[in-house]
């Protein structure tokens, strides 16, 4: 199937979606399925395979392809990504302390890189945590710069010293910014972390 649904009208294009699932799952027909929109994939799909100048880059389930990618392509195609160039400063059992103008990261990678090494750390808008517990590792105050209702988020523009990001909040989580200034926060296991490209 080559992009079936790339000229539909959203509301269409949801329910032929379904029916292509049902209608696939019901005949049990292995079925190649060519899309650009990373939500129709990972919808669809059980099993994903990134191609960017006629390579396969990485291929594995949706979940692991979103939420622990191999390589930054794959990073970027699936999703939204706040990307953030960094030095490794330390590395402490699998937690890494990486230098930033974010300001110091702790990630936790299985991945080895090197102190003194040029990486980027990478997260979703999604993974954006407010407000920012005690209990997560990473804590930075930011101002809000922006912000568009979408329906089901709110998508927030960030700005922490140079840097923008991009965060997204549950409509009612966003109410509770009464001020520009909020403190974030972002789980150390939710940084995807990639060797800087040459």
């Amino acid at each position: 199937l080559d992009e079936p649904l790339s000229n539909l009208d959203v509301h269409l294009r949801d329910q032929l979606r379904q029916e292509i699932k049902s209608l696939q799952k019901n005949l049990g027909i292995t079925t190649l399925y060519v899309t650009h929109d990373q939500k129709e994939a990972m919808y669809l799909a059980d099993t994903i395979a990134i191609m960017l100048n006629g390579h396969i880059f990485e291929s594995g389930s949706p979940e692991q392809l979103y939420r622990k990618p191999s390589c930054l392509e794959t990073a970027r195609f699936l999703g939204q990504l706040n990307e953030i160039p960094g030095v490794v400063r330390e590395v402490k059992n699998n937690t890494y302390i990486i230098e930033t103008s974010l300001g110091d990261i702790q990630a936790e990678t299985k991945q080895p890189f090197n102190p003194g090494e040029k990486i980027v750390a990478c997260f979703r808008p999604e993974f954006v945590r407010y407000p920012a517990n005690e209990r997560v590792r990473n804590r930075f105050e930011c101002t809000v710069v922006s912000h568009e209702f979408t329906g089901g988020f709110v998508n927030v523009v960030l700005k922490r010293n140079d840097l923008f990001l991009r965060a997204d909040f549950p409509p009612s989580v966003f109410r509770g910014f009464e001020t520009k200034k909020c403190i974030i926060g972002i789980d150390a296991e939710d940084f995807l972390i990639f060797r800087e490209s040459k």
